[in-house]
């Protein structure tokens, strides 16, 4: 899905509703498993896929600019799936902070946040 003939770069050189659907239909896979990935929560995958796609569907880049879709696509979802574990981590590190979290309960749940080195297998795999 390279070049002219990928569904985002159609949607980039004319944004219909067909064209958008087409895109969506044709990067859901694999955008909800780079994001299920990086969150392993399938609830807030939903919600970044969901971002990702608006965000994508807004954009006002051109075609010319946008030298390999897939990577494009796939890029967005991760910088947003990481985004989100960023909020999610300070949100935690605020509640434990304040007394709402049980120490253990915002340890575990650090634990679950995704290491470095596991963002560098996912960085390399979308380059």
């Amino acid at each position: 899905m390279q070049g002219t003939s990928d569904p985002y770069s159609l949607y980039l050189s004319r944004p219909t509703r067909p064209r958008y659907t087409r895109f969506v239909v044709a990067y859901a896979r694999p955008v909800t498993r780079v994001v299920r990935h990086v969150l392993k929560s399938s609830d807030a995958a939903d919600d970044v896929v969901q971002e990702t796609f608006l965000r994508l569907g807004r954009t006002k880049k051109r075609p010319e600019e946008v030298s390999n879709p897939r990577a494009f696509v796939l890029k967005t979802a991760f910088q947003l799936a990481l985004h989100h574990l960023r909020e999610s981590k300070t949100r935690l590190l605020h509640e434990a902070e304040a007394g709402k979290l049980r120490p253990a309960v915002a340890a575990s749940a650090l634990e679950d946040l995704i290491s470095e080195e596991s963002v560098q297998r996912i960085c390399e795999g979308i380059e």
